[in-house]
């Protein structure tokens, strides 16, 4: 037999060795670690009462989290380790292993257990989930045996119940809660406890966290639903369960809606106030008209995907924002309406006063009436803002209803900004 030969079937030997360790090795050093710290007459089936109770303290922590599609939804991403005392486990000493693994010298108390079926484990869960998925699924359970305390972590997807109110929107906030509850025949006897704040993500794209909640059930924050109501009137309920909450108050990020909603549609706004300033002849009217009609349908466009924004009926406080630019775009279609109306007014005016016809209602509407004394406050008015102009004079270049317009619509515009923001800005900012 070759030297080649004889090296593959050791090499072929080794794989077989090492294949072997991987499947049986771990199950059978499990059962050895279990064997150790357990006494005979351990019953995986009976709590580790202490007092008529067993105390499970837990911790959680979010590694991301997001509203859902519907925004009735909190799509989390966490990590929940239950930690509770058993005084039925032996005391097991690792460094007296280290006598049978040559050169290796174990210095540690903390035994981990891939195998726990043989332990007990309290049966606990997300009382307002939708959706859960373990994404780990490769989970150990933590041994102290010197204090005879157990450890056990495990990394969940969950979707849960978090309505949000959006009447505020984008300036709102949110309390969602993230509630557990003892589940099956443990739960006269398991007293679920939390110490620590929930720990999550300072912020994510949508929203800034502000506060960290903790508490028992149910939140004051949050209103009982029917099934809670329900529940709590029941006389034969689980009078001895126990359910704790964690949440987090969150506002939302406005920094976005600013850029994508706020600013677009203010500037379209202000690009349809530039027909103010083109004269009402024919060689100009065309574009007057083409222009307002790109704004409009602009902020028609932008108007309806703010709304898909919100995918619920609350009247959200972006919506009077877009209803608002809206508006005035609508009414530069009507200020155009008028200022071609009164060119051609003053241009009929001109021709039968050149004819020696004069109406008999005089220039405006009637003589010493409501409409004449009207028109002479808004000449007044004009007068004062651009000085003593010949409106009557030049019907294209002069024309009363756009330089009434130059002024009405801006300071309109900034009035309901202002007033927009007053109602608005300064509750988010407390929030925030």
């Amino acid at each position: 037999m070759s030297t080649q030969m004889v090296h593959r079937k050791i090499s072929f030997m080794f794989v077989i060795f090492l294949i072997i360790q991987l499947l049986f090795g771990q199950s059978i050093g499990q059962n050895w670690l279990i064997d150790n710290i357990l006494p005979d007459n351990y019953n995986p089936n009976v709590a580790p009462l202490i007092d008529g109770s067993v105390i499970v303290n837990v911790s959680m922590r979010v590694h991301k989290f997001d509203a859902g599609d519907n925004q009735l939804t909190l799509e989390t991403d966490l990590t929940m380790c239950l930690q509770w005392f058993d005084p039925r486990i032996l005391d097991f000493n690792l460094t007296t292993v280290s006598d049978l693994i040559p050169g290796k010298e174990l210095r540690s108390n903390i035994i981990v257990l891939t195998d726990y079926s043989r332990i007990w484990l309290p049966q606990i869960y997300f009382r307002n989930a939708i959706t859960t998925q373990i994404v780990n699924s490769f989970q150990v359970v933590e041994v102290y045996s010197h204090d005879k305390i157990f450890n056990w972590c495990s990394r969940i997807d969950i979707s849960f119940i978090c309505r949000f109110i959006l009447s505020n929107f984008p300036f709102d906030e949110h309390y969602c809660y993230f509630k557990l509850q003892t589940l099956g025949t443990s739960i006269p006897y398991v007293r679920l406890q939390m110490h620590e704040h929930l720990k999550s993500p300072g912020h994510n794209n949508q929203f800034v966290v502000r506060e960290s909640l903790l508490g028992d059930c149910n939140p004051e924050k949050e209103p009982l639903n029917r099934f809670d109501r329900i529940y709590h009137n029941l006389e034969h309920r689980w009078n001895d369960d126990s359910c704790i909450y964690a949440g987090l108050r969150i506002v939302r990020h406005v920094n976005y809606y600013i850029i994508r909603y706020y600013l677009l549609s203010f500037l379209l706004v202000c690009i349809a106030f530039v027909e103010f300033w083109y004269p009402v002849a024919a060689y100009s009217a065309n574009g007057r008209m083409v222009l307002t009609v790109i704004c409009l349908v602009n902020i028609i466009g932008l108007s309806r995907e703010c709304y898909n924004e919100v995918p619920c009926k609350d009247v959200a406080s972006l919506y009077w924002w877009m209803w608002g630019c809206q508006f005035f775009v609508y009414m530069c279609l009507v200020e155009f309406a008028l200022a071609y109306g009164w060119f051609y007014y003053i241009a009929d005016k001109k021709n039968a006063r050149a004819r020696g016809i004069e109406s008999p209602d005089g220039y405006y509407f009637g003589k010493g009436g409501f409409y004449r004394r009207c028109g002479q406050v808004l000449t007044n008015f004009l007068r004062m803002i651009y000085g003593n102009l010949p409106f009557h004079e030049d019907e294209v270049n002069r024309n009363k209803v756009d330089y009434l317009a130059r002024v009405v619509f801006p300071a309109t515009l900034l009035f309901f900004t202002l007033i927009y923001i007053v109602a608005t800005i300064p509750a988010w900012v407390a929030k925030y």
